[in-house]
């Protein structure tokens, strides 16, 4: 059984993630969805996310929050 004082530190530690902030790095996501605007107007409409990508997101965090550019820029070929 899990010590309740190091389960409480363990939360405290972890990232609060908002619809305007990327899974796996916490920077703003530049959502324009997230923004009010139109969803074609958004940067990820016009870009590739590979799988290998969206597949780093944790389970409990997919749907919840798009990825940034930067994260998706990082797996790209040539990067």
């Amino acid at each position: 059984m899990q010590d309740p004082v190091q389960a409480k530190k363990a939360i405290e530690r972890e990232p609060k993630l908002t619809a305007d902030r990327c899974p796996l790095c916490g920077q703003d996501n530049n959502c324009t969805i997230v923004k009010g605007e139109r969803p074609e107007t958004c940067w990820c409409m016009h870009k590739k996310i590979p799988s290998n990508v969206r597949s780093r997101i944790p389970e409990k965090w997919r749907n919840q929050a798009c990825i940034c550019e930067s994260c998706v820029d990082e797996e790209q070929p040539g990067k």
